[in-house]
């Protein structure tokens, strides 16, 4: 996957969240319905990875390439 994507997670309650810098994005729905990735925080400008349980969220967009 190409580097510097976003990536809009959107939570049953309404709320969204944003990431930026997205890279290493991987799902796996057979056996933990998991969504990963890792991205650069905005403020902090730290990188961190992070872990989705597909179940409690209500879908996901991630940047296209060439977008």
């Amino acid at each position: 996957m190409n580097e510097n994507k976003t990536l809009a997670i959107y939570f049953e309650n309404g709320r969204t969240a944003y990431f930026e810098s997205v890279e290493n994005f991987e799902h796996e729905w057979i056996n933990t319905d998991m969504i990963s990735f890792d991205y650069l925080g905005v403020r902090t400008q730290v990188k961190r990875h992070a872990v989705f349980n597909f179940k409690t969220i209500a879908g996901f967009a991630l940047q296209e390439d060439g977008e």
